[in-house]
C-alpha cells in the first residue's frame, strides 16, 4: 500500500507515460522491490517512528529484524509531508505508555549513501568474481569490465585476499579522481593536484599508476589491447597500470580518461603482462 486506500500497482496506472508505467508494473510484477522472506515475527508488534505507526511499513519491518539481530536499513524518499531524511531513524517498539526499546534504523536518501552503505555491508570476496562485484557496488565511477574477472590468466590463479585488497584501493584512487573532475569532464584543481601525485614521481615518490615504457608498448601491443566494454567491435590499448607486488600482479585501465566519459574503464586484472 502507497496510501492508506491504493497500492502501488493502481497509483501507477494513473501515470501518463504509458512507456514508464509499463516498465514499472513489470518491476513490481516479475522482479519486486520488496523483501522475499515472510514478515518476522514479533509478539508485541508495534512501532512507531516520528509518531508515525511503521508497523506494516519498510521501517517496522527493519525493527523487528534488528530484535532479531538481524542486518537492517532503510531508504527515504525526498519529500512529502513528513521529513524521515535523518540518519538513523529512531524506530520504537511499542505503545507510547509501554514502550519494549527504541532502535536506531540507518537510513539513507541518496545514491552515494547507498552505494556506500552497501559497500561497507558487504561481505568480503572470496574469489575473482566476487571481488570484481564488490568493485563495482564501490566504485560507480568506474566501469569494471565483465573480462576483468573472466580472463583465463586470472582464473588459473588461487583467490588472494591481499591482491584483492590492493585492487580495492587502487580503484578508490581511480574513482576518486573521476569524481573529483568538472561537471563537463575538464580536470578541475583537485584532479589535476591528484593526477600530478598519483602518475608523476612530482611529489619525489614512485607514482601509484604508470604506463609501460616506449618498448613495451611496440612489443606487447596486441596483449595490451583489450575489448571496449561499451563497443565488443572496439578495442582499448590500456598500456597504464597500477602495480600489485603480490604474485607481480597488474591492473589495467584506459587512461587518460576521456572527457565524454562518466566512468572510467578498469579493463584488466591478473599476472603481469610484460613479463621478460
Amino acid at each position: 500500500m502507497v496510501t492508506a486506500d491504493r497500492t502501488l500497482a493502481h497509483a501507477v496506472q494513473e501515470l501518463r507515460n504509458r512507456d514508464l508505467k509499463l516498465r514499472i508494473l513489470q518491476w513490481v510484477s516479475q522482479r519486486g522491490p520488496f523483501i522475499d522472506d515472510d514478515r518476522q515475527a514479533e509478539e508485541n508488534d508495534y512501532f512507531e517512528c516520528l509518531g508515525l505507526d511503521v508497523t506494516d511499513s519498510g521501517l517496522g519491518e527493519a525493527a523487528r529484524r534488528m530484535i532479531a539481530s538481524h542486518l537492517a536499513g532503510s531508504w527515504s524518499f525526498v519529500g512529502g509531508a513528513v521529513n524521515f531524511l535523518h540518519n538513523p531513524l529512531v524506530a520504537e517498539h511499542g505503545l507510547p505508555e509501554e514502550r519494549y526499546g527504541s532502535y536506531n534504523i540507518p537510513n539513507v536518501w541518496t545514491e552515494d549513501d547507498f552505494n556506500y552503505q552497501a559497500g561497507a555491508s558487504a561481505v568480503a570476496p572470496t574469489s575473482w568474481s566476487t571481488l570484481a562485484e564488490t568493485l563495482r557496488l564501490k566504485f560507480p565511477q568506474l566501469l569494471i569490465a565483465p573480462i576483468l574477472a573472466e580472463n583465463p590468466a586470472l582464473q588459473q590463479e588461487p583467490y588472494s585476499s591481499t591482491i584483492g585488497d590492493r585492487a580495492t584501493e587502487l580503484c578508490r584512487h581511480l574513482n576518486e579522481y573521476m569524481v573529483s573532475r568538472n561537471a563537463d569532464g575538464s580536470d578541475s584543481v583537485l584532479s589535476t593536484e591528484m593526477v600530478r601525485a598519483l602518475f608523476t614521481n612530482a611529489t619525489g615518490s614512485e607514482p601509484l599508476f604508470t604506463g609501460e615504457s616506449d618498448s613495451n608498448q611496440r612489443q606487447f601491443r596486441r596483449e595490451l589491447t583489450f575489448s571496449d566494454p561499451d563497443d565488443k567491435k572496439k578495442t582499448i590499448f590500456a598500456h597504464w597500470h597500477g602495480k600489485i607486488r603480490h604474485r607481480v600482479f597488474r591492473m589495467h585501465f584506459e587512461w587518460p580518461a576521456p572527457r565524454t566519459a562518466k566512468r572510467l574503464k578498469i579493463l584488466y586484472l591478473g599476472p603481469k603482462i610484460t613479463k621478460d
